[in-house]
């Protein structure tokens, strides 16, 4: 095993970032997890002060996500919650009991001269309980990768996965997943097409963001006017606040036992990778609501069992090269075992009416494809694809019966994990 940390360029070196809960600005607290190997740190890696938290924030808003039209913005509160989802949840590998969260890898690359200075590189890696076509695996969900632009040519993104890599090999972490939009043949086994929904129809269309259809009923001398008033009117039409069925509820504390009740049951048999939600603190962590981060809904029907949970959570992204923004809210974890389309439907009205958003994404993992498909939700399919690429580091524990690598693992039907 390899205790010391991966060489960086002349003028750079390691710093671990914790946010997944508050920090104070003395030496960090050596019994805490959250730092990656807290008891094993390298001369190369300098102490955290705690400002270095509201930076990572903006070089992740000046560096990540991005192409020609958008940038996304994701806020403090939103990282917070996102790298927090194993906070208080036993870590298991196999059956035998690993660590109490939280515990997070969070690495980031500064400047030696300036280790308080700029943020060059970032990754983090969230352990988290995991099932796997029946096997219960503890899973690295890797996420906000990211390169500042003077040192992408430097070939830095490999550098951060490669000393993530050493350090969970040092806590037997050897299976990890990520979301890219890049396609990587060797670890891919499912990709998917983002999807997309108008709900603030006005002002995607008068941004240039969401295209008109064309009305059928114009004349030929009316203007394009025509278009967009048909279309405005086409995605109002089944977005009725009106039309929610009753006994539609937030998420509360009351509510989290039976919440994880209904999610083992509905999961259970129905998909290959999936979360386990055996432990109700992960249910908690995830399903709670957090103002402007994530919200849950649930319903039930008329003898009182929850039968739908709507979830989404809101992401603002900026409008490049224009003082323009949208808020976007993006499917989470919405299950029904009535109607996933009318689940969808109600989603969308919530996140419009009661949050002001302007466009719904989902993709058709979990059972999202039956809605995405129901023309009657308009949903338009995005040219972005995303790729879930599953990586078992310890290639010499691997079964062949488990996974073949010429032939992808999973369908979009197999997924009921979801990453943010």
């Amino acid at each position: 095993m390899n205790n010391n940390a991966i060489p960086l360029p002349k003028g750079f070196t390691w710093t671990t970032i914790p946010l997944n809960q508050p920090i104070n600005t003395s030496e960090p607290n050596s019994e805490s997890v959250i730092l990656a190997s807290a008891n094993n740190t390298t001369s190369t890696e300098s102490v955290v002060s705690a400002d270095i938290q509201d930076r990572l924030y903006k070089f992740l808003k000046n560096h990540y996500v991005a192409n020609s039209t958008l940038r996304m913005e994701y806020s403090a509160d939103y990282l917070s919650w996102l790298l927090s989802w194993n906070s208080n949840v036993t870590l298991y590998n196999n059956e035998d009991s690993l660590y109490k969260g939280p515990l997070l890898f969070s690495l980031a690359i500064v400047s030696e001269k300036k280790p308080h200075g700029s943020i060059y590189g970032y990754i983090s890696g969230l352990p988290i309980n995991c099932i796997i076509d029946g096997e219960r695996k503890l899973v690295l969900l890797v996420n906000l990768l990211c390169v500042h632009s003077k040192l992408r040519e430097k070939r830095m993104a490999g550098v951060l996965i490669s000393e993530l890599k050493r350090k969970v090999s040092i806590h037997g972490i050897d299976c990890s997943m990520n979301t890219s939009g890049a396609y990587y043949e060797r670890f891919n086994r499912c990709s998917v097409k983002y999807c997309h929904r108008a709900l603030n129809a006005p002002k995607l269309i008068d941004l240039g963001y969401w295209e008109c259809r064309e009305n059928p009923a114009k004349k030929r001398d009316e203007v394009a006017q025509g278009d967009r008033n048909f279309e405005i009117r086409m995605l109002l039409k089944s977005l009725d606040p009106d039309s929610m069925r009753d006994g539609i509820e937030p998420v509360t504390e009351m509510v989290i036992e039976e919440l994880q009740q209904f999610l083992i049951k509905e999961m259970n048999g129905r998909y290959r990778v999936k979360y386990d939600f055996s432990d109700i603190n992960l249910v908690r962590n995830m399903f709670s609501i957090i103002p402007n981060v994530n919200y849950t809904f649930f319903r039930r029907n008329t003898d009182g069992v929850i039968v739908d949970i709507y979830s989404f959570t809101l992401i603002m992204s900026n409008l490049i090269n224009s003082d323009q923004n949208l808020l976007r809210a993006y499917g989470f974890h919405s299950v029904s075992t009535e109607s996933i389309s009318e689940n969808i439907r109600e989603t969308m009205i919530m996140a419009k009416e009661f949050l002001g958003a302007d466009e719904f994404i989902a993709i058709p993992t979990l059972q999202n494809e039956d809605a995405i498909t129901d023309r009657s939700l308009q949903f338009r399919e995005g040219s972005g694809d995303l790729h879930y690429n599953f990586r078992q580091w310890d290639l010499n524990k691997l079964d062949s019966s488990f996974i073949d690598w010429t032939i992808p693992m999973c369908n979009p039907n197999d997924i009921g994990v979801t990453m943010c």
